[in-house]
């Protein structure tokens, strides 16, 4: 009987044997796994850095939009209210000169002066002051006399004030 005690024993080493391989086995498993994990939390702290550093890019980035836009509608802002100040009156010898112009596109100085009943030099002032402003454009011609052709503030200035 001894002899089978001794084989039972035996084979309960062997079983035991097989279950702490089998442990191992796992605890190997379980090993690479915690590996894996790591190497995935080492790549989730990389990108979150990554989009940290692109957070405060484009933060910047955005700052620096909004003081653009800042700039540009107190510029706009300037420019209305440069928009909003009150216009100089036309002359009468300008408003005259204007209307000519309206109603002879492409007029040129001496036919404006004899309309406006005043000298070419007179005209020519007149004229300058209504490019200055706009109302009138210039084309100049080579070999021939300046064209001048109405303007859209010109045209706008004659169709509010009812000129036309």
């Amino acid at each position: 009987m001894g002899a089978i005690k001794d084989v039972a024993d035996l084979v309960t080493q062997l079983v035991d044997r097989v279950e702490d391989r089998k442990f191992a086995a796992d605890l190997l498993a379980i090993q690479s796994m915690i590996g894996g994990i790591i190497s995935e939390q080492v790549e989730l702290h990389e990108r979150n850095i990554e989009l940290m550093r692109e957070t405060a890019e484009l933060t910047r980035t955005i700052d620096s939009l909004r003081e653009r836009v800042g700039t540009l509608e107190s510029a706009a802002e300037s420019a209305h209210v440069a928009d909003a100040t009150p216009v100089e009156p036309l002359s009468e010898e300008e408003e005259q000169i204007l209307r000519y112009v309206a109603h002879n596109d492409g007029a040129i100085l001496g036919h404006i002066a004899r309309a406006a009943s005043l000298d070419e030099v007179t005209t020519e002032y007149w004229l300058d002051k209504l490019c200055d402003r706009e109302m009138v454009s210039q084309a100049i011609r080579p070999g021939g006399p300046n064209a001048y052709y109405l303007g859209r503030s010109g045209r706008e200035h004659l169709v509010e004030n009812a000129h036309l």
